[in-house]
């Protein structure tokens, strides 16, 4: 079997779905999988530099308040062993 994942490696989500992954191909017994990474930029617009990450997640989701976002994602991690410390980016 051969995966393809696209992946955009500062994204938490896509980081939550590797996690997943990883886990069921842990827990897998069947034939042999090929696992193939190919990059992903959710916002190719975003400089080199970067941006601001608070500012941005404002106008890109529209919320002032992140905390139930950030929430989620926190949530979600921990539930497959990630930490994410969000308010340091």
């Amino acid at each position: 079997m051969r995966i393809e994942v696209f992946h955009d490696t500062v994204c938490p989500w896509c980081r939550i779905g590797k996690r997943q992954l990883d886990l069921a191909l842990s827990a897998w017994d069947g034939p042999a999988v090929t696992v193939r990474w190919r990059p992903f930029l959710l916002d190719p617009s975003i400089p080199e530099e970067g941006r601001d990450f608070g500012a941005y997640m404002v106008e890109r989701k529209g919320a002032r308040n992140l905390a139930p976002m950030f929430g989620a994602v926190r949530q979600a991690g921990a539930s497959v062993g990630l930490r994410f410390a969000l308010e340091k980016v």
